[in-house]
């Protein structure tokens, strides 16, 4: 098994994710603490007590979605740093274009099945470690 980021947001709009992503970090028995929340402001509110290793955002989301996370994000001194895995249904065949001057490292694509889910968390993740 590789290595996991310790600390994990997870933004996505419907709530029954929360629980299921949780239980994947969980059943892989490494300590990865992991918070939910369900849109772009309560996402920004916990970032004022939370610093994650990574965010998993959601693409498609009511009101503010995750483009306009990731534009906010850009402005925020901290924030920008934080790497993104984007967590969405979108092809992102079509969203590659935008990517370059942000910090993301890659796609995990829904319906999520965990050992898939979990691989695919830690190839990215490890993209960004030093050697």
């Amino acid at each position: 098994m590789g290595i996991l980021p310790d600390k994990v947001l997870f933004i996505e709009d419907a709530p029954s994710f929360h629980e299921v992503v949780k239980t994947f970090f969980e059943s892989t028995g490494q300590s990865v603490e992991v918070r939910c929340c369900e849109g772009v402001d309560q996402a920004l509110e916990t970032l004022e007590t939370f610093t994650p290793s990574v965010i998993l955002l959601d693409l498609l989301m009511p009101e503010k979605d995750g483009v306009d996370f990731l534009t906010i994000m850009q402005t925020h001194e901290t924030g920008k740093a934080i790497p993104v895995i984007i967590a969405t249904a979108v092809d992102k065949v079509q969203m590659i274009s935008h990517w370059e001057r942000l910090n993301i490292l890659g796609v995990i694509h829904k319906p999520y099945e965990k050992e898939t889910f979990i691989t695919q968390v830690e190839d990215l993740w490890s993209r960004q470690l030093p050697e």
